[in-house]
């Protein structure tokens, strides 16, 4: 009888697939649990981004005697709004990795319109990944202005 050490071929390639495998599930199960978790992050960042603008055009829309909202070819939000002393001021968002969109563009008088506001972000990277934020913009009635 022969001593047989080692190992063969056919059982070092059944390990190897074996190995193989197992690699390829747990690395697949990674890169899904990143991509989720960056998805995750830029549409939280998108909220942010959204509830900003939310809040300035709330302080605008309750503050100025008119204002009008364009979106420029670039994706930004361009506000021109008109102050109470007859002077204008620009008011920009914008980021880079976003793409805006607005239900409302053109020019708005606070004191007669309440404004259904929807406001759509998108990642320029991943146009699948989008939030959509619904508001009311209004003023307070026969208040003293």
């Amino acid at each position: 009888m022969r001593n047989e050490r080692g190992i063969t071929l056919v059982e070092s390639l059944a390990a190897l697939t074996i190995l193989s495998i197992i690699g390829v599930i747990i690395w697949n199960v990674f890169f899904q649990g990143y991509n989720f978790s960056k998805n995750a992050a830029s549409k939280n960042m998108m909220q942010q981004e959204a509830n900003i603008i939310i809040a300035h055009l709330n302080r605008i829309h309750q503050t100025a005697v008119s204002y009008k909202i364009s979106i420029p070819e670039n994706g930004t939000i361009e506000i021109t709004v008109n102050e109470r002393n007859h002077s204008t001021r620009k008011v920009l968002f914008k980021n880079s990795q976003l793409l805006f969109q607005i239900n409302k563009i053109g020019k708005i008088d606070p004191k007669n319109d309440d404004i259904d506001l929807i406001i759509t972000i998108k990642d320029k990277n991943n146009p699948d990944n989008f939030v959509e934020v619904e508001t009311l913009l209004y003023r307070l009635k026969g208040g003293g202005s």
